[in-house]
């Protein structure tokens, strides 16, 4: 576990999910089920202090849920982390975002996982969820303090994308995530425009990047099958003083995991062009496609070979078997497989990430 810094929730502090926790913003009445996971003593032996009553932890919550500082300066954002399958309480999450002059903001992020449930990733789940937020939301720095030689705790941080500074405070690692320069996610600003309602030169413009970034020869070529395949949804379009220079797409699909159908909303044709690559203007794309897709649809899907990109965004990577479903049942499709990501939402049931998954048939790659 991380400790936490700083204080509690704020009014608009929103609801993550990942594909099998939900972090809901923290409540006074959440400390009836947080107390008894608190008073665990081998907890204690990390976060410090003494296991708080029920009337103490109920005030700490009530005193804290302004959510922001007397001097303004701080947000406070907290979360507790539920289990999807059962809403069973595990733990919480935090971020404390300070706002600074030039340089922007910074967070300092902290979980707690009641022992019980250590040892299955949730920590790192739900690290990674409030990391993807914050990032979100334009927060430049991100840091986390971990007690020295938690090991757990080391590799939580390192998941959620951090990075050990050999800094030491008070006995405690800082671990930072710093956004790219040039990143700004306010330099740019990503517009939405519907299949029907692009212009003949914003088309244009986009076939053009898409075949730029994507080539025409070899395994990754951009094909006709791929731009129909974008076609239908929304594009999300990313511009400067030259032109269109970030594009993605999100089609409506039908996605079945072990059998259950699911509205999905399929992201098609990320692409960013080639001479402004690695600046961020992919993740800030990619972070207004999230969002939408969350508010949205049941799921988000997408297939790429670029899986690291997308799972700092807060996508999973599917773990079972890939299907195509065809009039006579389902086809295999196992070169898909690893190459599928998902994205969980609010309206998502619970997802087992090893269980089969299929889509439609459709002319070209059917994922």
């Amino acid at each position: 576990m991380c400790q936490a810094r700083g204080s509690m929730a704020s009014s608009d502090t929103q609801r993550l999910t990942t594909a099998r926790l939900d972090l809901d913003p923290l409540v006074p009445s959440d400390a009836d089920e947080m107390v008894g996971i608190l008073s665990d003593e081998r907890l204690n032996t990390f976060i410090g202090g003494r296991p708080p009553s029920l009337d103490e932890l109920r005030s700490r919550y009530e005193r804290l849920a302004a959510g922001r500082s007397a001097d303004g300066r701080q947000e406070w954002h907290n979360w507790i982390v539920r289990l999807r399958s059962d809403r069973r309480a595990i733990g919480t999450a935090q971020a404390t975002i300070t706002s600074i002059t030039s340089g922007g903001s910074t967070a300092d992020v902290a979980w707690v996982i009641g022992t019980p449930w250590q040892g299955n990733g949730f920590a790192a789940e739900a690290a990674r969820a409030v990391v993807g937020w914050l990032e979100g939301r334009g927060v430049a720095a991100i840091t986390a303090h971990v007690i020295a030689d938690h090991h757990a705790s080391a590799a939580v941080a390192a998941n959620a994308g951090l990075v050990a500074t050999g800094e030491i405070e008070k006995g405690e690692q800082v671990w930072r995530r710093t956004r790219a320069e040039g990143s700004d996610p306010d330099e740019r600003q990503v517009r939405q425009v519907a299949t029907n309602d692009l212009t003949a030169d914003e088309t244009a413009a986009i076939r053009d990047l898409l075949f730029a970034a994507f080539g025409t020869q070899g395994d990754d070529a951009f094909t006709e099958d791929d731009w129909q395949h974008a076609l239908g949804g929304v594009h999300f379009l990313v511009d400067d003083e030259s032109g269109i220079v970030a594009h993605a797409a999100v089609v409506e699909r039908e996605l079945h995991v072990d059998g259950q159908p699911l509205t999905t909303g399929y992201v098609e044709a990320v692409a960013t062009a080639p001479g402004r690559q690695r600046a961020g203007i992919g993740s800030r794309l990619m972070r207004e496609v999230n969002g939408f897709v969350r508010r949205a649809y049941q799921l988000g899907a997408l297939g790429t070979g670029s899986q690291g990109f997308y799972e700092r965004l807060g996508w999973l990577r599917w773990q079972g078997p890939t299907y195509v479903r065809i009039a006579d049942g389902l086809r295999r499709t196992a070169d898909e497989d690893g190459y599928i990501l998902i994205l969980p939402t609010p309206t998502s049931p619970p997802l087992d990430l090893a269980a089969p998954i299929s889509c439609d048939s459709r002319p070209g790659d059917d994922w």
